[in-house]
């Protein structure tokens, strides 16, 4: 008997698997299915960001890599980890898989929520995000999700909500901020119009969520992204908006400005925007009310920023919506 497997085409010309399709329309109804929950027995969440570890099996500090990880978890004690994309620096198939595996097997033994964003090289070797979500499907504390699969880069744009006493009180957004142009190129495409118009979809359902459950007030949610908003670039250099950390290199955000800090700003939910993507670069400001910046790189490149100061940002969101940042500094 023959048995075809029904596939479809992302916007970016990788076939999704069937189990994986998942289509959004804005008339589609916000409900359960549409996010990932953690809940927390307090008024804060701690969410430690790691980025740009860039596990390679022939790297020769890679022990280095996974000693950072481990003692920059111990430190921050956080209830949730966001990896913000390029775990790996590998291209060929097995290497990339290995060091996946050896990556988030040492994430998931800290018995810690955690959540991913793809970074511009996580996908460019054999496996595609559709091969790294079935990867993550097997870790017990993942709160990855595929999401919908008619997005812009067809994988990785999720939320996740935070509820205590049952009702919801944060929400955490990742996004698929995708890869350079073209293999190589330090030029990068942008946040699509169809990511934005999904991002206010699903925030505005999570605000009926949270106004039905708590009354006013608008719900505080953090976003993670790999590479930078456009507007961080803009103002990276003014003092006014200066919080903390230093720029080493430029800023290299997508090559289009598409309004997706100005949607950020009209939901009056988002508190900060953390991403990595630069490794030179830890430096945070604040612009318009919402934090915008680096996590301290997470891992040595070879040959890229290896004396660049190394472990994580420290991101405590209140359920009154302030924040608090510290970077957790890795002393090897």
């Amino acid at each position: 008997m023959l048995i075809t497997l029904l596939i479809v085409m992302t916007s970016c010309g990788v076939k999704v698997p069937d189990k994986h399709k998942n289509n959004w329309t804005k008339n589609k109804v916000f409900d359960s299915s549409c996010y990932k929950t953690i809940k927390i027995d307090k008024d804060e969440l701690r969410i430690l960001q790691l980025t740009d570890i860039h596990f390679d099996d022939h790297n020769n500090k890679k022990e280095w890599t996974l000693e950072l990880i481990k003692s920059t978890v111990q430190t921050a004690k956080p209830d949730l980890i966001a990896v913000t994309g390029d775990w790996v620096s590998t291209n060929e198939q097995k290497q990339r898989d290995l060091a996946t595996k050896t990556v988030f097997d040492l994430i998931d033994s800290f018995n810690i929520p955690w959540i991913a964003t793809f970074g511009n090289h996580d996908a460019e070797g054999e496996l595609t995000k559709y091969d790294y979500a079935d990867i993550f499907a097997g870790y017990k504390n993942s709160l990855f999700d595929v999401g919908f699969t008619n997005l812009k880069g067809g994988a990785g744009n999720y939320i996740v909500v935070a509820e205590k006493d049952g009702k919801p009180v944060q929400a955490i957004v990742a996004v698929d901020s995708h890869s350079a142009v073209k293999k190589y190129s330090t030029i990068y495409d942008y946040i699509g119009t169809d990511q934005i118009e999904w991002y206010k979809w699903a925030m505005s359902g999570v605000q009926k969520l949270y106004s039905d459950a708590c009354g006013k007030g608008t719900i505080p949610s953090i976003n993670f992204q790999h590479i930078p908003v456009n507007e961080y670039k803009d103002n990276m250099d003014n003092p006014q908006f200066y919080i903390m950390g230093e720029n080493n290199e430029d800023s290299y955000p997508g090559k289009k400005n598409t309004g997706w800090f100005t949607a950020l700003k009209q939901t009056g939910s988002c508190k900060g925007v953390f991403f990595g993507h630069d490794h030179d670069n830890n430096k945070i400001i604040k612009l318009d009310g919402i934090y915008l910046g680096y996590g301290l790189q997470s891992g040595w490149c070879e040959g890229y920023a290896e004396n660049s100061k190394k472990g994580g940002l420290l991101i405590i969101l209140n359920n009154n919506g302030n924040v608090n940042l510290e970077q957790i500094v890795y002393n090897d």
